[in-house]
């Protein structure tokens, strides 16, 4: 299956991070199916336990009562107001998985374009090990 992970970070409460760490723009994923979630929230001295178990809670809402939930919490006195959460999502559905792959003559034309071009400090390329 599929495993996605999600971020959200705000200094607005549990229900702001959560929505920041469901609605990426970029994500098109269906949580309703996940066979596992692991979750981490990270707050700071102000977070209590009944802040963390919201943020768990809204996460794992539309999550399948099978699903096995495993969540840890933390202070971080640095993070001020701030609530972040970090989630691993097992059997997500709803993800188009892009099969595009560099074929292995493109592949061979970039490393020969690294290796034309003059090696200064700090520049970034392809090494090959034969």
């Amino acid at each position: 299956g599929v495993t996605m992970m999600l971020y959200g970070e705000s200094d607005r409460g549990p229900e702001e991070v959560v929505h920041e760490a469901l609605n990426h723009p970029l994500l098109d994923v269906d949580i309703s199916g996940a066979t596992g979630v692991l979750i981490h929230v990270t707050g700071g001295k102000y977070m209590t336990l009944e802040n963390a178990s919201q943020v768990v809670d809204l996460m794992t809402a539309n999550v399948s009562d099978e699903a096995n939930v495993i969540w840890g919490a933390r202070q971080d006195p640095g993070f001020g107001d701030t609530i972040k959460v970090m989630a691993i999502i097992t059997g997500v559905g709803g993800v188009e998985m892009n099969k595009a792959r560099m074929e292995p003559d493109q592949l061979g034309d970039m490393l020969k374009l690294t290796r034309s071009k003059p090696q200064t400090g700090g520049s970034v390329g392809f090494q090959r090990f034969d």
